[in-house]
């Protein structure tokens, strides 16, 4: 997608920009009709009657929170708002996934007119330099793995940069669940991306703030590239109210102390009853196979009659309908929830 070096796309509502310092100001600027509803569905519309200014104030407050140049910020209605964004600026290019990847990103792909390859995370973890056997440029992954929860190390996403910078390509990390990890795989995660230039990091306020009615993710990458992709967000894409759940984040993370007790617990209860954990997660969910001689359909529904609903992975690259992930809640429901599988288990013996 070719976009010009332009930088001076403007528009004609300038009232949130001017309004703290005029705070009486009678809005003319706007060629909209005056007379707007006062309320709507009972609730004053006064947020309504001008457009969303969001982003600007989002990227700043991002910026700080993450201490980052809001010159390297993007924010996104949402993260597959900025996986499209990706996409859309990689149109017709080569692109190399690496399975299993959140669904949005081949959609995206293809709506892009990109040419898709597919390749395992598995051998890619068993061999890193395959990736000098693809033609590429752009590849994308998600890390942590959804939905074994896993990490790659260090050295083996240094490998990935180091391959895909001979090739000039680009590297999209999907890091949506990076904030169920430890501090210190966080920074360790930092640390291996930070100084290469040819790196989209996506994140998202969806996943840990268990709200996923707030559409808010970001993306981090060289002040070029965040040029470009706003160019190809445009204007008026987030609400300025974000901000105010923004300043709010640290209430939001996770104690990933109390998700280490209870994915170890977790792992060792569903091992005592024969089944199959799927990698080792550090995040806050994990998956597991049920064994052969348990029918899944019959398994998951057997589970929603007692109250609980799981993930089947049938529709994931290279899992099968055997295969399952759960989310890690609170102490007394995932005893409930072990307690449930070992009754539908324990019926088959």
């Amino acid at each position: 997608m070719k976009l010009s070096s332009d930088d001076s796309f403007t528009h004609g509502d300038t009232y949130l920009k001017v309004r703290d310092k005029y705070p009486e100001i009678r809005d003319f600027s706007a060629n909209i009709n005056h007379k707007s509803p006062e309320y709507v569905n009972g609730k004053k519309t006064e947020v309504l009657r001008h457009y969303p200014a969001g982003e600007e104030k989002i990227e700043v407050v991002i910026g700080r929170l993450i201490t980052t140049d809001p010159g390297k910020i993007i924010a996104t209605y949402g993260m597959t708002s900025l996986i499209n964004y990706v996409y859309q600026l990689h149109s017709g290019k080569n692109v190399l996934l690496i399975e299993p990847i959140f669904s949005e990103h081949r959609r995206a792909a293809e709506a892009s007119s990109c040419k898709i390859t597919r390749l395992s995370m598995g051998a890619l973890i068993k061999n890193m330099e395959i990736l000098k056997n693809f033609n590429y440029d752009l590849i994308s992954l998600n890390i942590p793995v959804n939905p074994t929860g896993e990490m790659l190390s260090h050295k083996e996403i240094e490998a990935i940069i180091r391959i895909s910078m001979k090739k000039d390509a680009t590297v999209f990390m999907d890091q949506a669940y990076i904030d169920f990890l430890t501090t210190r795989r966080q920074m360790e995660l930092k640390k291996a991306t930070e100084e290469y230039p040819g790196i989209i990091i996506g994140r998202s306020l969806t996943k840990v703030s268990g709200l996923p009615g707030i559409r808010l993710g970001f993306g981090i990458c060289s002040s070029g590239t965040v040029r470009m992709l706003r160019k190809i967000r445009g204007p008026w894409t987030i609400p300025e109210e974000y901000t105010t759940i923004l300043e709010k984040w640290s209430e939001y993370q996770p104690d990933t102390n109390m998700l280490l007790r209870e994915r170890e617990n977790i792992t060792k209860e569903l091992k005592k009853m024969k089944l199959t954990v799927l990698g080792k997660s550090e995040v806050n969910f994990l998956s597991f196979r049920l064994n052969e001689q348990i029918d899944p359909l019959d398994f998951e529904r057997k589970l929603m009659e007692k109250g609980f609903l799981i993930r089947n992975l049938s529709d994931f690259y290279g899992f099968t309908a055997n295969d399952f992930r759960i989310n890690i809640r609170s102490q007394e429901e995932n005893t409930e929830l072990i307690e449930a599988i070992r009754a539908i288990i324990n019926e088959r013996r």
